[in-house]
């Protein structure tokens, strides 16, 4: 059997992963507050990128057309100047060398100077950065601003740390001074410095003790709010007021005005310092019923749009200018 070459077509398809191709595939699986940021980032980092409309049919204001061509010609008198050189056809070549670390210098020191002036290595932007306070943090800090002996503060940090979102005390302190080898005495005396701090009501173990913290704050109607706090409150939720003041044996306007200061009272005083942000979902697309069909629209609100910065386009297309003109010289 003889060996016989030929030539033959053969058409096929097959699927090339091209670097473009990778990052729209990459870009597909982000969601749209991820690609939010991602496009914040690349405009961070990005100096040919920046936010704006779309560049087609997009006129360049005088203003900035002057100073792109202020920009872009040379100049001999400033010490950053570009320098040129000519050919023997009398066009300008390319740039022999521009220094951009000086010429990043200057338009560094020219922002510095619209913004204010920094010390020399730049703001601290590690104190600009605020940061939550907790309820734990808010009592060891005042704990840390009473003079008391290593073993009081390390029973105060106990007690500080078995405190609820709500600010009460949960854990028995019984339980806390077998745990940690302290005399029942000390702690009690320690809570008792505690529920002294702010917020007014701290450290109470239930309602009734955390109302009776913050009525001793009140002078002349101290008496009456604790009075009914300690034995009456059943009747103060039913609002039951005319029964209340046949008990008390007073008038029933004081009464109404001793219920209010009570229902002014924080029923849980770490709530302040529980509170969190709201998160909101941003959906990745809306789905709207338009007559009997359902359309589908991306959501797009909010979402940068990028174009090439105008400046380096013109520098580009000046550079390419020039290029062409050097391929003309002998």
């Amino acid at each position: 059997m003889a060996i016989e070459l030929k030539q033959s077509l053969k058409l096929s398809q097959q699927l090339v992963i091209t670097p473009q191709l990778q990052q729209a595939i990459k870009l597909l699986q982000l969601s749209r507050l991820e690609l939010k940021e991602m496009i914040e980032n690349e405009l961070l980092e990005n100096p040919l990128l920046e936010e704006g409309p779309q560049p087609e049919d997009e006129e360049v204001p005088a203003e900035v057309a002057k100073e792109i061509e202020t920009a872009e010609s040379p100049d001999k008198t400033h010490p950053e100047h570009l320098e040129m050189s000519s050919g023997s056809d009398g066009q300008m070549s390319e740039p022999k060398e521009f220094d951009w670390e000086n010429y990043l210098g200057t338009y560094n020191d020219a922002g510095q100077e619209a913004r204010g002036s920094f010390p020399e290595d730049g703001p601290n932007y590690e104190n600009m950065v605020t940061k939550a306070v907790t309820l734990e943090d808010h009592l060891a800090w005042q704990l840390k601003m009473t003079d008391l002996s290593e073993r009081e503060d390390e029973i105060g940090l106990a007690l500080i740390g078995a405190l609820d979102d709500k600010g009460y005390l949960t854990t028995p302190i019984e339980e806390i001074a077998a745990k940690g080898g302290y005399d029942l005495d000390e702690v009690q005396d320690i809570l008792l410095l505690i529920q002294e701090f702010d917020p007014i009501g701290i450290g109470a173990r239930d309602l009734k003790e955390c109302l009776l913290l913050q009525a001793k704050r009140f002078g002349p109607d101290r008496e009456l709010l604790e009075a009914i706090i300690k034995d009456h409150l059943h009747l103060l939720e039913r609002r039951d007021y005319p029964t209340l003041a046949r008990k008390l044996k007073l008038p029933i306007k004081k009464i109404l005005t001793a219920a209010k200061i009570i229902s002014e009272m924080e029923p849980k005083p770490g709530r302040p310092f529980g509170r969190q942000d709201t998160q909101y979902i941003t959906p990745d697309v809306y789905v709207i019923k338009v007559g009997n069909e359902y359309t589908i629209m991306l959501n797009e609100e909010g979402l940068p749009k990028l174009r090439v910065s105008s400046f380096y386009r013109n520098m580009l297309s000046r550079g390419n200018g020039g290029g062409a003109g050097d391929g003309t010289k002998g």
